[in-house]
């Protein structure tokens, strides 16, 4: 008679255990698709600008300022641009939960982000809209992601300021809760001191979160899941002095170049790379 009840037990005890790790705020996507980005410039525009912003962050610059960067590319009025939602920006309540946030758990926020970015794209190219996507930094990042992960669909993709191979002590670094910058010339990988005791269990805790979900996403093989890909209309803007991403190895430029992806290359800081872009469209280099 002891055996039913020590079976009980334990099955207690293992579903215990996995709602404890299914207790964090999980994002869940809308069912209208309109929910996951906000809107500026011709909504009825042939040409559709969606924007996967830096971080990563728990709010959509645009939202807050009312403002980005790109609005000085030429036009930028007369196109429909999408701000596109991340996991954490349409889902702030990932900085609040009090567990333990795993790389398992922001491995699926980031394919969750990776989804949305994939249906924003399907939804105007459902429409016969001419889509171009941007993404700089952690941006960037979430658009190899999705390349890697998804059928690229876009007329055009932009990446500024992010890697195809990630620098490992960086992940190493960035997994562990803790930042860190490149020196000497975007080479060398410096992590940051520890100084937890200077800020509120809240600011450590969303910081980590942001670390985390950092070295998870830069910890994939993406030559290994890009390699079947076309990545013909892909443009890469990179800086050799990057000192937030750092710069592009040899290893990983041979693999753009393999791939016909069309490299651009400065000598800016890591924010100044999207200014670089507009550089490029404003002197005719590119078009978007």
């Amino acid at each position: 008679m002891k055996f039913p009840f020590l079976f009980l037990f334990y099955l207690i005890l293992a579903g215990g255990t996995s709602l404890a790790a299914e207790a964090y705020p999980k994002t869940i996507l809308p069912e209208d698709t309109t929910q996951l980005w906000l809107s500026e410039g011709m909504e009825n525009s042939d040409t559709v600008l969606i924007l996967c912003q830096g971080g990563p962050k728990d709010h959509l610059s645009f939202e807050k300022k009312g403002k980005v960067i790109w609005r000085y590319l030429p036009n930028y009025e007369r196109k429909n641009i999408v701000h596109l939602h991340q996991a954490q920006t349409l889902n702030s309540a990932l900085f609040d939960f009090e567990g333990d946030f795993t790389k398992k758990i922001a491995n699926q926020e980031i394919k969750t982000t990776s989804e949305i970015l994939f249906r924003a794209v399907q939804y105007f190219k459902n429409r016969n809209k001419t889509v171009i996507v941007i993404g700089h930094s952690y941006g960037a990042f979430c658009v190899i992601h999705c390349l890697a992960h998804h059928i690229p669909s876009a007329d055009s993709y932009v990446i500024s300021a992010g890697r195809i191979i990630d620098n490992p002590l960086a992940i190493q670094t960035f997994l562990a809760g803790r930042n860190g910058s490149y020196k000497k010339a975007g080479k060398k990988f410096v992590a940051d001191k520890d100084d937890d005791d200077e800020y509120s269990t809240e600011e450590v805790r969303h910081y980590k979160v942001r670390q985390i979900l950092k070295g998870t996403i830069g910890s994939f093989n993406y030559p290994q899941l890009l390699a079947g890909k076309d990545l013909s209309n892909v443009l890469f803007f990179y800086s050799e002095k990057d000192e937030r991403v750092g710069r592009l190895t040899a290893e990983e430029l041979a693999f753009l170049k393999s791939k016909k992806v069309q490299i651009f290359t400065s000598k800016v800081s890591h924010s100044d790379v999207m200014k670089e872009v507009i550089d490029a469209v404003l002197e005719g280099a590119i078009s978007l």
